[in-house]
């Protein structure tokens, strides 16, 4: 059940709009290094487990030697080693 947005009743009370499970994304991020035989595995693995809900999933691939601001912002400091 994913809360989508809040929404105020004739009343003026706020309540949750939930929406439906068939209706819920899927969103992931993963952070991989450019290259990296391990990075490479980890998109290849992930594309494997979400083929079968491509229409309900969305992935982010961010790459942290190419955007490393991003990743900071998003809490990401310390990566395994390539």
């Amino acid at each position: 059940m994913i809360i989508n947005w809040f929404r105020r009743n004739v009343y003026g009370d706020w309540y949750a709009h939930i929406r439906p499970r068939s209706e819920m994304i899927i969103r992931m991020r993963l952070y991989v290094t450019c290259g990296a035989p391990n990075s490479i595995i980890a998109v290849d693995n992930l594309n494997a487990i979400i083929k079968d809900l491509a229409d309900r999933c969305k992935l982010e691939i961010v790459d942290i030697l190419k955007d490393p601001l991003r990743a900071i912002d998003d809490g990401i400091f310390i990566t395994p080693p390539c």
